[in-house]
């Protein structure tokens, strides 16, 4: 099939207040039982909601969104484990985790591309010391598209095919519309920047300390039996796990 009859999808890449954070936050420092965590104080439930697929899709935004609503009012705490998603799932899931606003993500490993933004977008999110979020720099078919604008930079426009041309203005298209997206949820210039321009690979791994330095609400997460016990029941061996069915006791 010639290049110029596929079809292109854009994606981001497969590659209340302070109480809510620091109730989780208190729960994955926490070093009880393995299945319920008691706190000195309080009395509530923390629902645990999960996206632990290698990439998330429109019917895993259907279940997160409803169980976002029945939760409505609590605080939860977002495991993510991904490598990302298409723009459309990412961006539903991270609006109703802003719109929520009691939500504290946890990534224990990685949450990659579309897994940022829905993490950028929770009150706080906690890292294990060796996790990684990364870029959201808009990808079409099998290039970034701050790599397809490139091609009007390096060469003349009478030198550049109709195809090249039209890819770039989507590409275009698709910087403008990822930077104002990832707008909504993060505040400083300096992180829009480096989420967005696609100055490193789509996959470039951005560690705690350069997350932290971007200014984004991270924190590290402790290893302790409580965050252990969190991880074990959502995605054993590190690997894709299931649904949570579960809640951790705050007491």
């Amino acid at each position: 099939m010639n290049r110029r009859h596929r079809l292109i999808s854009t994606s981001i890449g497969v590659g209340a207040g302070l109480l809510a954070a620091k109730v989780v936050g208190n729960l994955l420092r926490t070093n009880p039982s393995p299945n319920t965590v008691r706190l000195p104080a309080g009395g509530s439930e923390v629902p645990i909601i999960t996206i632990s697929n290698a990439s998330f899709d429109m019917k895993d935004a259907s279940r997160v969104l409803s169980d976002l609503r029945a939760a409505e009012g609590k605080s939860v705490l977002m495991v993510l484990h991904t490598l990302g998603s298409g723009i459309l799932p990412a961006v539903q899931i991270a609006r109703a985790v802003r719109r929520h606003g009691r939500v504290t993500a946890f990534v224990p490993y990685h949450a990659m591309s579309g897994g940022t933004l829905v993490a950028v977008a929770a009150q706080k999110i906690y890292m294990w010391p060796d996790a990684s979020l990364g870029p959201v720099d808009p990808q079409l078919g099998m290039f970034s598209a701050s790599s397809l604008l490139q091609v009007l930079k390096a060469k003349p426009i009478g030198a550049v095919d109709d195809y090249s041309i039209a890819m770039a203005h989507e590409a275009q298209k698709a910087v403008k519309q990822t930077e104002g997206l990832i707008r909504e949820f993060v505040e400083t210039e300096a992180a829009v920047t480096r989420l967005v321009a696609g100055v490193t690979t789509h996959s470039y791994p951005i560690a705690f300390d350069e997350a932290k330095a971007l200014g984004l609400q991270v924190e590290v997460a402790e290893v302790s039996a409580s965050s252990e016990a969190i991880v074990q029941r959502t995605i054993p061996r590190g690997e894709s796990g299931k649904e949570c069915q579960c809640h951790y006791e705050v007491r």
